[in-house]
């Protein structure tokens, strides 16, 4: 038995010692294994490093020509910015001398080649001005300003710019308005731009005897939300399906069209990239779409900015739009008055002096109703402050006050006030004095309008002021006499930005740069009707003033002087 266990013990040792020799190459085989696996792992991380290194060099070189390239771009814009801006001086300067030969052109032939060459000069300098705006644009200086007008009418004029090369092609432009009441706050400058570049590529892609209609009309998706609907409809080509949305992209150009060209140029290939932009600015959409039978409308949804025109009374002339800033601190007190104004004037409020300040900054105000007593500031220094300021100085200005002591009266005539309403008053006799307030300022205004006379304006010539508008005058007084002078052409005359000319003249003049020329061209027509004794008709006078609708001219000059102009001939025409 002990020999049996013994013979037992030493298999099982020998199998042991098999099996630990099994396990052992079994333990460095896989601990080869894995130290092979780990070099492997080693490798690769260090092939991972190396390659995050080169991704990381790679990535700071490209971020490297990026900058550069940015930079280079910059550079290329700013000088093409730059190159285009000092091309509005010579073709200004060509233009000029073309419009002085105009004038003393005497045969047909010469006068023909005039304007090709007038049309040209015109048509470049608003190609210029095209890449400026696209340049303002891309940088976001693109700013807004707001302005009364009568939309129809400001529409028709850009129309007649296009009249003569529409009539040379027997294109037929229509315009369908229903605008009622037809006045508006829109932004002239971005108008006249958007609707320009509409009406030349409708008239580019409308073949001979074609039809290009403008509309214009107020529409409501939701009730309490009125929108302006415009639209540019022609007879054309059409667009391919697949560019109807790329148009708008800058520089792009549709293939496979048939142009007709207009004013001898092909484009550039952002017009309708600017007009996108543009309605966009002024919170609005534009949409291409092809017509059902042939050609193309381009509709655009603008916010809707009513400025309609206060009811007339026979004892007053209220503009349009006549804004009333009403200060008070009393709330009550303010709600009383608006239910009094607000159906013959636009209301808006203050509840201190600092706020009323700032409003006035703000937006046009053409009449102000004070109270007496405010926390901070009181109705006098507000007084004060807004005569000092030449911007508001000649608002008509009513104090609402409890004291009727002289002393007080006294303080308050110092203080520039215009008339005074002691509490409580009547309804109908603030009515009356507001009416008349603003009938005796509206005088005044025309009276001042009749000082711009049409050689220059009596200034000294001590400050800047005094010399900008000895300029405004000047460049004026060289051309007011070209129907195509507007205000985008003025702006470049005088060498300054939109924003600048329009507060100098508001504030030195308290009229905006169109109302500023419109009425420089009122005042040489009425000189020239009163010295011509009939030997011209009151077309051909507004014809040398800058109107190119003798309707409209007509209708401007009575608003201005209350007459019409046969009431001042010195002697009626035979």
């Amino acid at each position: 038995l002990l020999l049996a266990a013994y013979h037992t013990y030493r298999w099982r040792l020998a199998t042991l010692r098999r099996q630990q020799k099994i396990l052992q190459r079994e333990v460095k085989l896989r601990t080869a294994t894995l130290e092979q696996q780990k070099q492997l792992l080693e490798r690769q991380a260090r092939e991972l490093q190396h390659q995050n290194s080169v991704l990381s060099l790679q990535q700071r070189q490209l971020l490297h020509v990026s900058r550069e390239l940015q930079q280079a771009t910059n550079e290329r814009i700013d000088f093409f910015t730059n190159i285009t801006h000092e091309l509005r001086t010579p073709v200004t300067l060509i233009a000029g001398p073309i419009e002085r030969a105009l004038g003393h052109a005497r045969g047909p032939a010469v006068i023909e080649q005039l304007h090709i060459a007038r049309r040209n000069a015109i048509h470049l300098l608003s190609l210029v001005n095209q890449l400026m705006d696209f340049r303002e644009l891309e940088e976001g200086h693109f700013a807004i300003h707001l302005e009364s007008n009568n939309f129809p009418d400001f529409l028709d004029q850009i129309l007649l710019s296009f009249q003569a090369h529409a009539s040379e092609r027997h294109v037929n432009l229509r315009t369908r308005y229903r605008l009622t009441p037809p006045y508006l706050l829109f932004d002239n400058d971005a108008i006249t731009k958007l609707i320009t570049n509409l009406l030349g590529n409708a008239i580019k892609f409308t073949p001979d005897n074609g039809i290009i209609t403008l509309y214009a009309t107020a529409i409501s998706f939701l009730p309490s939300r009125k929108q302006l609907y415009i639209a540019v409809q022609d007879t054309g080509t059409g667009i391919k399906t697949g560019d109807l949305t790329r148009i708008f992209q800058p520089f792009f150009r549709s293939k496979g069209t048939a142009p007709h060209a207009f004013r001898g140029q092909s484009g550039t290939g952002i017009g309708l990239y600017l007009c996108k932009s543009i309605v966009e600015q002024l919170g609005g959409t534009i949409v291409a779409r092809n017509n059902h039978t042939r050609g193309t409308t381009i509709r655009i949804l603008l916010p809707l900015l009513r400025d309609t025109p206060a009811p007339v009374a026979p004892t007053s002339i209220p503009t349009p739009a006549t804004t009333i800033l009403l200060v008070d601190d009393h709330a009550d007190t303010r709600q009383y008055i608006s239910t009094i104004l607000r159906d013959h004037y636009r209301i808006i409020h203050a509840s201190d002096a600092t706020t009323a300040l700032h409003l006035l900054d703000a937006q046009p105000v053409h009449f102000i109703i004070t109270d007496l007593i405010m926390p901070g500031i009181d109705g006098l220094e507000l007084a004060r402050r807004i005569k000092a300021n030449p911007a508001t100085a000649r608002l008509p200005l009513l104090l609402l006050t409890a004291r009727t002591d002289n002393a007080s009266r006294v303080a308050g005539y110092n203080a520039g006030i215009d008339d005074y309403l002691t509490k409580p008053f009547n309804a109908d006799i603030l009515l009356a004095r507001v009416r008349n307030l603003l009938a005796r300022h509206e005088a005044y205004r025309r009276t001042d309008a009749l000082r711009v006379d049409a050689s220059e304006l009596p200034l000294p010539t001590e400050s800047n002021d005094e010399r900008f508008l000895r300029r405004t005058v000047q460049v004026l007084k060289a051309n007011y006499a070209d129907d195509a002078f507007n205000v985008a052409r003025f702006i470049d005359a005088m060498q300054t930005s939109k924003s600048i000319l329009e507060k100098k003249m508001r504030t030195l003049l308290g009229r905006s740069p169109g109302q500023f020329i419109r009425d420089y061209r009122l005042n040489v027509a009425r000189e020239l009707i009163q010295k011509d004794c009939g030997n011209l008709t009151i077309a051909e006078i507004a014809y040398r003033v800058g109107f190119t609708d003798p309707k409209y001219f007509t209708r401007c000059f009575t608003r201005q002087f209350g007459t019409p102009p046969t009431h001042h001939r010195s002697s009626p025409r035979t």
